[in-house]
């Protein structure tokens, strides 16, 4: 069987368009490395399979080596760090409580998430301080940012003097 340019440009853009069904930028490497043994066919039409192959493998494993190289150097790392940690960044934020926080448990929104949080009794529209996640309670661990609620709260006086 002999090769054709077009027929390393549709395998190119087949790879391609696969990479967007798989992740890790591998065959679009590929892709391009037959996209290169296309271009390259249609200006030189005798090259022979054996350098057609040789080339696509050698254009393809050097783009993705240096894909590879590029992303270990820039490839944002810092978000890979806190994948699947959404309460990264919480911690010393403030918020104002729309739910009371009852018996040590209550709930706050965050954006589009519904967290669970432990801290001291306080009533709605107090601002909470986030300290951290604990994963004993499944909850985001708050304080008060004004401490004589918590205290006042703590004891049950309502601040009535009565």
């Amino acid at each position: 069987m002999t090769f054709v340019w077009w027929h390393w440009l549709a395998l190119g853009l087949l790879l391609i368009g696969a990479e967007f069904l798989v992740s890790g930028y591998v065959l679009l490497w590929f892709g391009v490395g037959a996209l290169l043994v296309g271009l390259l066919l249609a200006a030189a039409p005798d090259l022979s399979l054996s350098w057609q192959i040789i080339t696509f493998a050698t254009t393809a494993i050097l783009a993705l080596a240096a894909s590879q190289i590029w992303l270990q150097r820039f490839g944002g790392r810092e978000e890979a760090a806190s994948l699947n940690r959404p309460d990264d960044g919480l911690p010393g934020r403030v918020f104002r409580l729309e739910d009371p926080i009852e018996h040590g448990i209550g709930q706050l929104w965050i954006g589009d998430v519904h967290w669970r949080i432990a801290g001291p009794d306080l009533p709605a529209g107090k601002e909470v301080r986030i300290l951290r996640w604990d994963n004993a309670t499944a909850a985001l661990t708050v304080e008060p940012v004004d401490k004589d609620a918590a205290t006042q709260a703590a004891a049950g006086d309502s601040g009535t003097g009565a």
